[in-house]
């Protein structure tokens, strides 16, 4: 859960998870539904599905985590920083555990510049490997969390608390005033993107359905459902599509754009929400939402796509169930405020210029 993520965001999702899956057992046997739902919201969800691949795995050849190098690099998802940290941390063996705390804390002590990162981690891997004692009874663990703990909390990527650290006295990086130049915060360029999100709502009662995209296992949101949006540029030229096949904008509901932030972009999704026309069956047939959404849900190219793509009507009673990605989750929050508090609504045919 801490990969790419702060401590303080984990807490209270590992809280939880934890009162879910309290033993490998409880986690080798959930659903992939019910292991996507307690992770929704923390993101990078390729890490949920190897977490769950791997504790099968564990199940179905030792019954327990097993405790040797070898053994924990042949499951699924666990590398060597991953694997030399079960090793520390879970049972108190040596293990090189250098994520990218610990090769800032030696780079910066060493005085290490002029150096990509891929080479600072491994020059870093290999001195803590080097001088890590080998040696049980002198607790080669605590030196691994420490370091860890040092550079999340002192040795910080920007603002580093050099003051309060025990190492500043033979840090050569404070000593020439170069610590804000060894290792300094990535600058992602985050690009900003506008979509716009028609939710589809057809009508009847508790039978009211809505149209969702299932993103496929391969893909970056691999197993979240969203709603299926398009350019915000193409929104006048959908709605025109859409009201030849009955769909209809519902005037007197709108919704506030919502921005959420990603790795490498800023997406600000335009909600609208549309009925289908009341003489359609229900569900609608899901070649309607092939027709609006060029048969994916998305503008991506569809070499990848299954012949019949993951796009379907659902009941409104099913949604709670589903793991949404975090934008389109505070879409849902809004659908379920505005529309599904005993509010009616009745479409608009005035279709917008």
């Amino acid at each position: 859960m801490l990969q790419q993520t702060r401590a303080e965001v984990v807490i209270p999702y590992f809280l939880r998870w934890m009162a879910l899956f309290p033993d490998l057992q409880s986690l080798a046997q959930a659903s992939e539904a019910r292991v996507m739902k307690a992770w929704e919201g923390l993101g990078y969800y390729s890490r949920t599905r190897r977490l769950h691949q791997g504790a099968r795995f564990i199940l179905d050849r030792w019954g327990a985590v097993p405790r040797e190098e070898k053994d924990l690099l042949s499951i699924p998802g666990i590398g060597p920083y991953t694997a030399a940290a079960i090793r520390s941390f879970a049972f108190q063996e040596r293990g090189v555990a250098v994520d990218g705390n610990v090769a800032r804390v030696v780079a910066r002590c060493l005085g290490w510049k002029e150096q990509s990162r891929a080479e600072i981690h491994k020059r870093a891997y290999s001195y803590i490997d080097e001088h890590l004692p080998r040696d049980a009874s002198q607790h080669p663990w605590e030196l691994v969390e420490a370091s860890i703990e040092l550079g999340a909390c002192i040795c910080k990527p920007k603002g580093a608390l050099c003051e309060q650290c025990p190492l500043r006295e033979v840090c050569v990086a404070f000593r020439t005033q170069q610590v804000e130049n060894i290792l300094p915060p990535k600058k992602n360029q985050i690009q900003p993107v506008d979509r716009f999100v028609p939710l589809l709502v057809s009508q009847g009662g508790e039978q009211e359905h809505v149209l969702l995209f299932h993103h496929p296992p391969w893909s970056l949101m691999g197993g979240l459902y969203e709603f299926p949006s398009i350019p915000l540029a193409e929104r006048s030229q959908w709605e025109k599509l859409a009201s030849t096949r009955g769909v209809y904008p519902v005037s007197e509901v709108s919704f506030a754009p919502i921005t959420h932030c990603y790795t490498r972009f800023r997406a600000t999704l335009h909600a609208a929400l549309f009925t289908v026309e009341q003489t359609r069956p229900v569900p609608p047939s899901i070649s309607l939402g092939e027709v609006l959404f060029n048969s994916s849900g998305e503008d991506k190219p569809r070499k990848r796509l299954a012949s019949r793509p993951s796009l379907a009507w659902h009941r409104r009673s099913q949604l709670a169930d589903y793991s949404f990605s975090s934008g389109h989750r505070k879409i849902l929050f809004l659908l379920r405020s505005k529309i599904w508090t005993g509010m009616r609504f009745k479409a608009s045919h005035a279709v917008s210029k």
